[in-house]
């Protein structure tokens, strides 16, 4: 597993796994490691927003009735941003670069603030969120990208993500909760 480690000279960018060696800027990442320190600005944390294929009429009706959208949501932290999604082996938890997901158009950036833990603490959540969800237990209504950055801000002690990120899918869960899945669907089909 790597992790990434950026400080304010330019020439320190460094991959490394899991540890501080060889890094130009260790002494500005063991500063910011110690305990109490001010998070540094990399340390920004925000949700990476886009808007599903094939979903713009959608999402127009639904954002005028005040219920969001469909989304597709990621967490961005360190340079990195994470999101989870269906597979059928493994966990459903995985990496693209800020603003690059294939799975939508970027819509917005969405900032919570700055996380006060450290880019190994940030890995051991990243690390046990992979093993709690795997792809298969991918749903999309009860557990899904918008749930697993709901979770994910929370564990990084930042501000919580807003509701509409997630209310089209909580709405959907409603529906099925009170008409089952069939009345839900067929409440859909007369909707559209």
């Amino acid at each position: 597993f790597v992790w990434i480690v950026y400080c304010s000279a330019p020439q320190c960018f460094v991959w490394k796994p899991l540890t501080l060696q060889n890094s130009k800027c260790s002494d500005e990442v063991r500063h910011f490691m110690a305990v109490g320190s001010i998070p540094p600005p990399w340390a920004e944390v925000a949700l990476s927003i886009y808007e599903l294929h094939g979903t713009s009429a959608l999402n127009l009706l639904t954002r005028a009735a005040d219920m969001g959208g469909a989304y597709h949501v990621g967490v961005e932290v360190y340079f990195l941003e994470w999101s989870f999604g269906w597979c059928e082996e493994g966990s459903g938890v995985y990496m693209v670069f800020p603003g690059q997901s294939t799975l939508g158009t970027f819509r917005e950036r969405v900032p919570l603030g700055r996380t006060p833990l450290t880019p190994q603490e940030v890995f051991r959540i990243l690390d046990m969120m992979r093993q709690e969800l795997p792809g298969s237990k991918y749903d999309l209504l009860r557990c899904n990208c918008a749930h697993f950055s709901v979770s994910f801000v929370k564990r990084l002690r930042v501000s919580e993500a807003p509701a509409w990120v997630n209310s089209l899918a909580n709405v959907g869960e409603h529906l099925v909760a009170q008409l089952g899945m069939a009345g839900a669907q067929a409440a859909a089909n007369a909707a559209t």
